[in-house]
């Protein structure tokens, strides 16, 4: 069985052409997170760890894994032996299939929101257009009267 080759782009417009088409077949939660981080389970005292586990290693550390909980994406890191907590110590990441851009396509956060934006404005602005083309917040709170020079 052939691996499939990666398709190379080289003028720096299509490579953005590019990531921007596959940016709009992606996942949603992947597009969310690419846009807006990800949603990463928080260690706190006296609750339950859900999206958080600890692996033991052999040597007596612990791989700390939070799981996001939008995409999926891990996130590791590694105590030294005893479980000590290591100040030092870096995150590592592991993606889900389908995570990473084309190599070279050049995206940002930007982009991604953009794409995100682009999936959602229609249900998003239905509540604006129902309130007479002003959001309810807007139509409700009277706006301040700045006046040059006063």
């Amino acid at each position: 069985m052939r691996t499939p080759r990666l398709q190379v782009v080289q003028n720096p417009a299509d490579r953005t052409q590019h990531g921007l088409r596959w940016l709009s077949t992606a996942d949603d939660s992947i597009v969310i997170c690419r846009s807006q981080g990800h949603n990463w389970p928080r260690l706190r005292p006296g609750k339950a760890r859900r999206g958080i586990r600890a692996v033991p290693w052999r040597d007596g550390s612990v791989e700390i894994v939070f799981t996001c909980g939008e995409c999926s994406t891990e996130r590791r890191l590694v105590t030294k032996p005893g479980g000590v907590y290591d100040p030092d110590a870096r995150y590592t990441y592991s993606y889900p299939e389908g995570y990473s851009a084309p190599k070279g396509s050049e995206l940002n956060r930007r982009d991604a929101f953009a794409e995100v934006y682009r999936r959602t404005s229609e249900e998003l602005l239905a509540g604006v257009r129902e309130t007479s083309g002003q959001p309810e917040s807007a139509a409700s709170v009277p706006l301040p009267n700045f006046q040059a020079g006063g």
